[in-house]
This record gives structure tokens, sequence and C-alpha cells, in this order.
């Protein structure tokens, strides 16, 4: 009986020490290959670890933006998560954002924006303007404006297992938008195309960068290719030989002829929770 009491007491601590010998932890990269390692450090942005198989115990780092997932020897599995997706990252960046359109003041219109981000790659925003209200108003127009818009940061677009902007709002972008004016003139003499009053939609994208000062401030520079379309009612008046049917517009901070406009803006905001 002793005899197979130290048997099994035998077999059963064989049994221990092998499971220890061959405990490992598993790495799966992206790339979809699996290594058997024991990791020695979990950083932030890598991973330290050696092959269960060498002797010397050599260690290496890895990025962990390179690893899909990491299986502990006690069973316990971590998915990773790339660096630019964290949101934990960006958590005490200020996300939403305030602007006002300088270069649009200075051209006969005042033009607020309000932006959100969605994610460090994306935000959205909505804009409402003012015709009449900037300098040079020598038209005496006056009526609104709307804009909707989707931005995609480019390190979102090109850089999307390693992308870590220095603030959630910064970085250069593409922005598909569309928008809606609408404008009457009382004194329209000064025009090209000396109109009444007119509307339309139009829509495009812009490129442009947006800076962020101090999680407080930001500067937003951008420009873009718009086509547009509406309804131009010129002024009735037989002697108005410059008023030609080409429905030019000039708004704040777009412009353009023959249902194609350059849209630009230069816009500081404030930053706020």
């Amino acid at each position: 009986m002793k005899k197979t009491f130290y048997t099994f007491a035998v077999l059963l601590m064989t049994a221990c020490l092998h499971i220890t010998v061959n405990a490992q932890d598993v790495i799966e990269q992206k790339n979809g290959e699996k290594i058997e390692v024991r990791i020695v450090e979990l950083a932030d942005d890598f991973v330290t670890y050696y092959h269960i198989d060498d002797p010397n115990k050599v260690e290496i780092k890895m990025n962990r933006s390179l690893i899909r997932e990491i299986e502990f020897e006690y069973g316990r599995k971590e998915q990773e998560v790339a660096p630019g997706d964290d949101a934990s990252y960006y958590i005490d960046d200020k996300q939403n954002n305030i602007m006002i359109n300088f270069s649009a003041i200075a051209n006969t219109a005042t033009i607020l924006t309000y932006e959100r981000a969605i994610d460090p790659k994306s935000s959205w925003s909505a804009s409402a303007a003012i015709h009449g209200a900037g300098i040079n108003n020598e038209e005496e127009r006056s009526g609104f404006g709307l804009n909707a818009a989707y931005k995609l940061k480019f390190g979102g677009l090109f850089k999307k297992n390693d992308y870590r902007p220095p603030h959630i709002l910064h970085g250069g972008y593409l922005r598909p938008n569309i928008g809606y004016n609408s404008i009457s003139f009382d004194n329209p003499s000064f025009l090209i195309d000396e109109y009444e009053d007119y509307s339309y939609v139009h829509g495009g994208f812009d490129i442009g960068k947006e800076w962020i000062l101090n999680n407080t401030l930001s500067l937003d520079l951008y420009g873009g290719l718009h086509y547009y379309g509406g309804s131009f009612n010129l002024v009735e008046d037989p002697s108005c030989e410059s008023c030609l049917d080409y429905e030019a517009i000039n708004d704040g901070n777009i412009s353009g002829e023959d249902n194609v406009a350059f849209k630009y803006g230069l816009q500081l905001g404030f930053l706020f929770d």
C-alpha cells in the first residue's frame, strides 16, 4: 500500500513539474503568427519577453500595436487595442470646440462652427452663418447659411494600427461636407452678377489641418472644392449690361461661378469639456 502511495505521489509531482516547465505565455501577432514565450514586462506600448526554448533567456521587446492578443500561462487572455483607438489616452482632452471663421468676417459673413470629437480618427461639425454680419458689406446683403461636415484625419486613413495624435482633435484631415445659403441684396449694384436674391445648396471636400494649443485653443486652416446649384434671381433692369447669367457667388467662406466653387477658411476656436 505504501509503495503504491509513493508511486502515485512521484507520478503526481512529475506531472506538476512537467506542467510548470512547459507553462508558457502565447503572443498572437496581427499577421496571424503565434509565438510561445515567457513575458517579463507588459508596458503601455511594448511587451518584453524571451523564448521558452532559449537557454540564455535573451529579452526581446515588441510594440503592442503589432499584437492582436496575449494569452497568459494561467489562462487569461488580453485583447490588444491600437494606441490611437484607446480612449483612455485622451481622457483629459477637451473634446468640444467652438470656432469663428476670421476669413469669412473679412468677406461679409460671420460663421460659427461647433465641432465634437467622435474618436481619435474623426469628428463631426455643424456651422451657422449670418450673411451681412461682416466687413465690406457694400451690397447690403442679408441672409443665413447652414453646413454639416464629417472630418476624417489622415492619420486614421494611412496609419490605422499605430495612429496616436497629440490631441484627439489635432491633425491633418479630409472633410466631406454639405451646406445651404440663402441671401438677399438691398444694394446689388456692386455685384458682377446683379442679384436681388439667391439660394443654393453646395457640397464637396475640404483638406486642412487643425492645431490644438495647450488643450485650450485651436487653429484650423482649410481649402476645398465644391459644387453648387440653386435659384438665382437677377435684377430686372434692361440697361444692366453687367448682369451676366453665370451664377457667381462670393459668400463668406465660399466663392465661385458656373456651379464650381472654392471653399476656404482660417478659424480660431476655444475648447471645452
